[in-house]
């Protein structure tokens, strides 16, 4: 079965994190605020510590974070697929 994983849950990246929740995807996630956390928890979402444990449960990761994505690549396992949708060129 496919999984998610969603770094920053802040109003997109909860959004998208319920979408992949409600279309059947387990989905992992982390944010620093304990209150969105708790949030995304409540919708069904799996919290995890840090993006690496996010990204050690997840098949693929989208980084929603105020970090740039570079930043946050860093903290992910070396295996680990993740895309930014900020840094996608429009089509």
């Amino acid at each position: 079965m496919l999984t998610a994983g969603v770094i920053g849950l802040g109003d997109m990246g909860s959004g998208l994190a319920k979408n992949l929740l409600k279309n059947g995807i387990i989905t992992s996630g982390f944010d620093l605020d304990p209150v969105r956390m708790k949030a995304f928890e409540a919708i069904g979402g799996l919290p995890q510590g840090s993006p690496r444990e996010v990204g050690e449960a997840a098949d693929a990761v989208v980084l929603e974070s105020a970090l740039s994505a570079e930043t946050v690549r860093s903290l992910l396992p070396p295996s680990c697929r993740s895309f930014s949708p900020s840094s996608l060129s429009p089509s």
